[in-house]
C-alpha cells in the first residue's frame, strides 16, 4: 500500500472524529468541513513525498493546526475588522423575497458600497471583491495578487473599513 492511499484508509476511518472535532474548535460545522478538506490536500500532498509513520496522528495534528488558524483569524477579523456592517449589506442584497422597502434600501446600500470600492486602488478592490464576494482564502489572495499572505490580509481589512466607513457616513 502506498504511503497516499495509507493516508486515504486512515481519513476515511476517521473523517467523523475529525469533523467533530474541526467543529468543537472552530464552533462551525461547515468551516470544520473546509479545514477536513484542506486538511486533506495538505496530507496527502505529504505522503506522496514522504512516509507518514502515525497517518491518524498526523490528520488529527493537521486538523488542530488549520483548525486554531481559523480561530485566531476569526478573532482578529472580529476584533478589529467590524463584518456585521458588511454581512447586513451582502445578507440583504441576497435576500431573495425582500420587501419594496427592503429591496429599495438593499439597492442604496450596494450603490453606496459599490461607490466605495470604486474609490479603492486596483489592488485593494481585487483583494476585497475576491475575499467577499468570492470567497477565496486570504492565501488565493496572496498567490493571485503577488503579494505577501500578511499584505493580502491587510488589503482586505483596509478595503472592509474604507467600505465601513463609507457606509456609516451615509447613515
Amino acid at each position: 500500500m502506498s504511503h497516499a492511499e495509507t493516508i486515504e484508509v486512515a481519513y476515511q476511518n476517521s473523517r467523523s472524529e475529525l469533523l467533530k472535532y474541526a467543529t468543537a474548535i472552530t464552533g462551525d460545522r461547515q468551516q470544520a468541513e473546509d479545514i477536513l478538506q484542506d486538511a486533506w490536500l495538505r496530507c496527502t500532498a505529504a505522503a506522496v513525498s514522504e512516509q507518514i509513520r502515525e497517518p491518524i496522528r498526523f490528520l488529527f495534528r493537521v486538523v488542530r493546526n488549520l483548525a486554531l488558524d481559523y480561530r485566531r483569524r476569526r478573532t482578529y477579523e472580529k476584533r478589529y475588522i467590524n463584518v456585521e456592517v458588511d454581512d447586513r449589506v451582502i445578507d440583504n442584497a441576497r435576500a431573495y423575497e425582500a420587501s419594496p422597502e427592503d429591496a429599495a434600501i438593499s439597492t442604496q446600500e450596494i450603490r453606496m458600497l459599490m461607490t466605495a470600492l470604486s474609490e479603492l486602488d486596483h489592488r485593494t478592490r481585487m483583494a476585497v471583491e475576491m475575499h467577499r464576494f468570492e470567497n477565496a482564502k486570504l492565501r488565493e489572495i496572496a498567490q493571485t495578487l503577488g503579494v505577501s499572505l500578511t499584505m493580502a490580509h491587510n488589503l482586505v481589512a483596509e478595503g472592509l473599513r474604507h467600505c465601513r466607513n463609507h457606509l456609516r457616513r451615509a447613515d
